[in-house]
């Protein structure tokens, strides 16, 4: 569940920084906030969940990579909701659809890498 996880929001990723580079700056849909340091930070991410779903030999890789992931994206819907622009970090305000994309991403993420180590605690 772990591995499934991590490709799936490191392909949609892959896919948000790509088509983030290409269109540039502004929001895609009028939805999604998407500008270079949001893009940088997208695949990078992609990057590190497709390695842990991909390439990591060792489950507690791919369940720190889900940690990590689920920490950013929580941490970026509040941040989000405190200062729409993040500090003035983006040009574009997030919206209401990235703060609740976020928020999503990071329970998923963050219950996935929980509950896959109480079930190993478990059968310990």
């Amino acid at each position: 569940m772990q591995r499934t996880t991590a490709k799936v929001f490191g392909f949609l990723l892959l896919g948000l920084g790509i088509v983030g580079l290409i269109v540039g700056d502004g929001r895609l849909f009028n939805l999604i906030n998407i500008d270079i340091s949001l893009d940088i930070a997208r695949l990078g991410l992609a990057a590190l969940l497709l390695y842990a779903a991909y390439g990591a030999r060792d489950e507690g890789f791919v369940r720190t990579s889900l940690i990590v992931f689920s920490v950013m994206y929580l941490g970026l819907a509040l941040l989000g909701t405190i200062s729409p622009d993040l500090f003035r970090l983006a040009p574009n305000q997030l919206t209401n659809f990235d703060k609740l994309y976020h928020l999503i991403g990071g329970i998923v993420a963050g219950v996935v890498a929980v509950q896959h180590e109480r079930r190993a605690v478990g059968h310990a």
